[in-house]
């Protein structure tokens, strides 16, 4: 009975979203043929599995997987070299630095990347305008958006997400603090405490730093946004709200386990 509920949970999730969480392992092997490889390939929780079916890897996403170096080695020949850019390995930043001229002036994964700062720094002059906006995030970069000299290429928007702690006090000194961003950053919920009309909470029920603030006001949350929060079953109308779960986003929990063993009670 129990492996009937489990299953009738399993058949509402997205196994699109589902292969992208590295905590979903022990679901996706139970129905592996749903898998999406290409999603999967990146998934640094999925390496016995590529390792298992490496006719199935998709090269260009397992290039970004930071657990995958040693898959990605035996085709040396073949590497994308913007997926790669992506990836935190060293050993992944060795053979960038080496091939810097590969990525022909694309800087758009090497900005993102938290690993890759020290790359990008010397080609800042190259940055395009999308470039611009994934360094604001990048919470490694921050000695460079701090310099005034870039105060006019920030994406300030994207700054509000970066979680580098010294960001909030950055924004609040040098722009409005009303950023939707600021309600996505774990680090920013001391702002809303005395300010609630400055909340998105649509934004906020996805914070999992937000749980005081939305048992505060459990009629504003959206429960399409909350499914994706590792913390929702700390929210007290979680068990009140369960029908209003998507299963979508909660494919792409990072507490995905520990909410389905919840779930499986009301089945």
């Amino acid at each position: 009975m129990t492996e009937i509920k489990y299953n009738k949970i399993y058949n509402k999730l997205n196994w699109t979203h589902l292969c992208s969480n590295p905590n979903a392992m022990n679901i996706i092997k139970t129905n592996i043929e749903k898998s999406d490889w290409y999603v999967l390939s990146k998934n640094p929780s999925a390496i016995e599995l590529l390792e298992q079916n490496k006719d199935k890897i998709c090269l260009d996403s397992l290039c970004s997987n930071h657990n995958a170096f040693h898959l990605i080695e035996q085709y040396i020949d073949n590497i994308n070299w913007q997926h790669l850019s992506s990836n935190t390995n060293p050993k992944a930043i060795k053979l960038l630095e080496q091939n810097i001229h590969l990525l022909n002036n694309n800087f758009l994964g090497l900005c993102a990347n938290p690993s890759a700062v020290h790359i990008v720094e010397k080609y800042l002059d190259k940055l395009t305008f999308w470039d611009w906006g994934e360094l604001s995030a990048n919470p490694n970069a921050f000695h460079i958006l701090k310099n005034k000299k870039y105060k006019n290429k920030i994406r300030y928007e994207m700054l509000s997400i970066n979680p580098n702690p010294e960001v909030i006090e950055f924004l609040i000194n040098e722009t409005d603090s009303k950023w939707p961003g600021f309600n996505e950053n774990p680090n920013t919920m001391h702002l809303f405490e005395n300010s609630i009309q400055n909340v998105n909470f649509d934004y906020l029920s996805k914070n999992p730093n937000a749980i005081p603030i939305l048992n505060k006001y459990p009629e504003k949350i959206n429960w399409f946004y909350a499914s994706y929060n590792k913390n929702i079953l700390h929210i007290d109308s979680f068990e009140k709200n369960i029908n209003k779960i998507n299963y979508s986003n909660l494919s792409s929990n990072l507490n995905i386990n520990n909410i389905i063993s919840e779930l499986i009670k009301y089945y």
